[in-house]
C-alpha cells in the first residue's frame, strides 16, 4: 500500500507539472483498480455494466462526471504477454456517446457504433512500466481493442479538480463511506 501511495503521489505531481496546473490542483479520486483482461474472455464472465465493454469508443468524463484526468500504468507488454488491448484515440470530430448506459432489459445503449476501417488518430501500445495520462473530456474519445491472447494487466486511475472528490488512497477500505455507499 505504501508503494502504491508513493507511485500515485509521484504521478499526480508529474500530471500537475505536465498540464501546468500548479501544485495541489489535482486530487486522486476513486475508484482505481488493476484490471486483468484475458484474450478470448474469461470463462463464466460476461459484461455486467456498460463500462465493462471497454472496446467501444467512450469518454471517461461522460461516464463519471468528476473525472478530469485519466491514467493508465501498464503492467504487461503487448506481444510478449498478450495481443490486442491497444489504447486507441478516435480521430478528430469522431462522435462519442454522452454516456454508456443499459436499458431495463440490460442491453447497452448510447453506443456509437465503431467503424472497423476507421483509423485511430493515435494508438498506444502497452509496455510494462509505460504511463499514459490524458484529459478525460470530450476532446479524448478512446477505446481499447479487444484482447485476443494472453493477459493484459493495467493499473487504471483518475484525478479530479474537485477537492470534495479527493481520496487519499483507494486501498484503505473506506471508499464506500466516502461516496455514500457504506
Amino acid at each position: 500500500l505504501a508503494l502504491y501511495a508513493r507511485v500515485i503521489a509521484r504521478i499526480k505531481r508529474a500530471v500537475e507539472a505536465e498540464f501546468a496546473l500548479g501544485a495541489g490542483a489535482l486530487h486522486f479520486t476513486a475508484p482505481t483498480f488493476i484490471t486483468r483482461t484475458l484474450g478470448g474472455g474469461e470463462r463464466g464472465w460476461a459484461p455486467t455494466e456498460p463500462h465493462d465493454e471497454y472496446w467501444h469508443v467512450h469518454v471517461d468524463k461522460n461516464n463519471t462526471a468528476h473525472y478530469d484526468y485519466s491514467g493508465l500504468l501498464y503492467l504487461a507488454t503487448l506481444s510478449d504477454d498478450f495481443d490486442g488491448g491497444v489504447l486507441q484515440f478516435a480521430p478528430p470530430g469522431r462522435d462519442a456517446p454522452e454516456a454508456l448506459e443499459t436499458d431495463p432489459t440490460g442491453e447497452l445503449t448510447g453506443v456509437v457504433e465503431d467503424t472497423p476501417e476507421e483509423p485511430a488518430a493515435l494508438e498506444v501500445a502497452p509496455a510494462r512500466g509505460r504511463l499514459m495520462v490524458f484529459s478525460a473530456g470530450r476532446e479524448n474519445p478512446h477505446r481499447v481493442t479487444k484482447v485476443t491472447r494472453g493477459a493484459r494487466f493495467v493499473l487504471s486511475f483518475w484525478f479530479t479538480c474537485d477537492a470534495s472528490r479527493h481520496y487519499e488512497t483507494f486501498l484503505d477500505g473506506r471508499v464506500r463511506y466516502t461516496y455514500g455507499q457504506g
